[in-house]
């Protein structure tokens, strides 16, 4: 917990941005389904957490169920949005989609920004989560 308040105060000190330490009954109010067992927290507006490895496999997962296809150690080389879907050119042919997800992890900004000037940076931090701007 010490390090945790530490953390904290540094944060809030040098952020560009508000930074706000938020307690225990503060995080259940905004999040009520999180499990128990939350000590406190810290908010900064306009970032996200998301786990890297959970997220696209339920992506994966769900896009199978309902008909969808992968295509692994495949490097897209440029997206195109067509009439009817997405064109991407790949290092394995071009592929033909109505549906993409962009699982590209560490490098999700730079597929972003193949087909539109990037909507976000990724900004990979030490530890399992990626913070996202």
């Amino acid at each position: 917990m010490r390090h945790y308040l530490a953390l904290c105060r540094r944060l809030i000190k040098t952020a560009s941005k508000d930074v706000e330490q938020i307690s225990a009954r503060e995080i259940y109010r905004r999040e009520p389904n999180l499990a128990s067992g939350a000590l406190g927290g810290v908010y900064v507006p306009g970032e996200y957490v998301i786990d890297p490895w959970s997220a696209p496999l339920a992506y994966v997962t769900q896009a199978v169920m309902h008909g969808g296809k992968y295509h692994f150690d495949c490097e897209v080389q440029n997206v195109v949005q067509a009439h009817e879907g997405w064109l991407l050119d790949t290092s394995k042919g071009r592929v033909r989609s109505q549906l993409v997800i962009n699982c590209a992890g560490n490098h999700g900004d730079l597929i972003d920004g193949l087909w539109r000037t990037p909507e976000f940076e990724i900004h990979p931090r030490k530890g399992q989560f990626f913070g996202v701007r």
